[in-house]
């Protein structure tokens, strides 16, 4: 504990008490500071009408959203270490869940949980939400149950995908508050100077969109605790594992593998790292919780 103080004539008055973790996270929030939703993301345009058909109106989200301040929040990553995992409850008693993608949730709330706060989209998924909400076999569509699932809470999207997320929109009878960036908030000219000061070392590749979740998460959650954040094929007792928890969907071209275009292994070693000296700001979970 780092206390500062002043003397005023011969009293020693306590100005303020800082933990290491405290200092720590003070450190990281100076440099993720510009990515906090309130400053790079602004309210999506629904559509004026909000349909979701000729016959039918739903309530149009609120033209102004405020994040808000959290002690502690859950960010899920979409790896396939968390089957099996039992980490749903950990997850669900954090004060504020993120996820990434749209995953599946549904079957698989043991591992992974039930609530949902924050969704951030990558550029792929609104496009594959678009084409599969035409679908007329609509037992073919995973959005469906998907969105049921995280229905009126936060999407943080790249304003280009907003046409794509419309269209989607209009066919589904689901509310959501769209928060939108002008710019890729995962941009490597953003994100990379960031992590680097962060980590005290060299960023460098296309991040992903799990990187910059977790950098945006900083700007209003104290302690961030990361699920599903693990990258390769085998676990830590060399049992296979699969990239993703859940299924490929049905308009997906290719199936769900690692994206060599990022560098998995180098952001799992900042996650790491930040877990092993944050002093409490970062935790990864790779275990089964109910064994931690």
């Amino acid at each position: 504990m780092l206390s500062l103080v002043f003397y005023c004539g011969h009293q020693v008055v306590p100005v303020a008490s800082f933990s290491a973790e405290d200092l720590e996270l003070r450190r990281i929030r100076n440099a993720t500071a510009r990515l906090h939703p309130d400053k790079m993301f602004r309210p999506g345009n629904w559509p004026a009408s909000c349909l979701t058909s000729k016959r039918e109106k739903k309530p149009c989200p609120p033209f102004e959203h405020k994040i808000g301040h959290y002690r502690t929040c859950a960010v899920v990553g979409n790896g396939g270490i968390l089957l099996g995992s039992h980490c749903g409850a950990d997850i669900d008693a954090k004060d504020y869940v993120i996820r990434i993608d749209l995953p599946a949730l549904t079957g698989f709330e043991k591992d992974v949980g039930r609530r949902t706060n924050m969704t951030v989209l990558n550029l792929d998924t609104p496009k594959r939400l678009e084409t599969s909400s035409r679908l007329k076999n609509k037992s073919l569509d995973a959005y469906q149950s998907r969105l049921r699932d995280i229905n009126g809470t936060v999407l943080l999207a790249s304003r280009e995908s907003q046409p794509y997320l419309q269209e989607a929109f209009q066919r589904y009878n689901y509310s959501f508050i769209l928060l939108t960036s002008a710019e890729s908030f995962r941009a490597a000219r953003k994100i990379n100077p960031i992590a680097s000061m962060i980590s005290g070392r060299n960023t460098t590749g296309h991040p992903s969109t799990g990187l910059a979740t977790v950098l945006i998460a900083t700007t209003f959650c104290d302690q961030l605790h990361l699920y599903g954040f693990f990258p390769f094929a085998r676990d830590e007792k060399n049992r296979t594992i699969s990239y993703h928890y859940y299924p490929d969907d049905s308009v997906r071209k290719e199936p769900i593998v690692q994206d060599e275009k990022h560098p998995m292994d180098s952001e799992y070693n900042f996650y790491k790292g930040l877990h092993e000296r944050s002093g409490g700001v970062l935790k990864l979970h790779i275990g089964e919780c109910d064994k931690q």
